[in-house]
Order: structure tokens, then sequence, then C-alpha cells
């Protein structure tokens, strides 16, 4: 659980935290397990969550990309650009 600590002066010796009264405008002593679930990145991945995100690109362009297709398909008046003699 996160603690609101300061820093004591003990003499010569390293300084030692001790409990800051509250509310807490000092420091805050997490452990790890709280740091890592408050400083995930969104970058951090496994192979399979990136292979998930890249997949659903590739899908959304393949889409587009038929939507397209079909598209001028439709609109296509049958009159060719070219010049027909």
């Amino acid at each position: 659980m996160a603690q609101c600590v300061a820093f004591a002066d003990v003499g010569a010796s390293a300084p030692a935290l001790v409990a800051a009264p509250e509310p807490c405008s000092t420091f805050v002593l997490i452990s790890p397990a709280e740091y890592s679930a408050v400083s995930q990145s969104p970058l951090n991945l496994t192979p399979e969550q990136g292979a998930l995100i890249g997949s659903a690109i590739l899908l959304t362009w393949a889409m587009a990309w038929g939507w397209r297709a079909l598209e001028q398909v439709i609109s296509d008046d049958g009159v060719s650009s070219q010049n027909d003699q």
C-alpha cells in the first residue's frame, strides 16, 4: 500500500524515511507491484497483441481498398477512355 514518507535527518548516517502526516506533500513510497500497475506503457505489447493490432490495420486497409474497387466497378458507365477507331 502506498505510504506518505519524509526524510528524517539522523546525523552522520544515511537519512531515514519516516511516516509523514496527511495530506501528503513530500514523497510517496509504493511497492514494485504498485509501480508496475501505474506506469505501464501502451507500447509494451506481447507478440500476440502486436500481431492482432497489425492484422486489424491490414484488414482495415484491405476493406477500404475493396470498397474503393467495388465503387469504381459500380460507377463505371461502360465508356472506354481510349480512342476507338
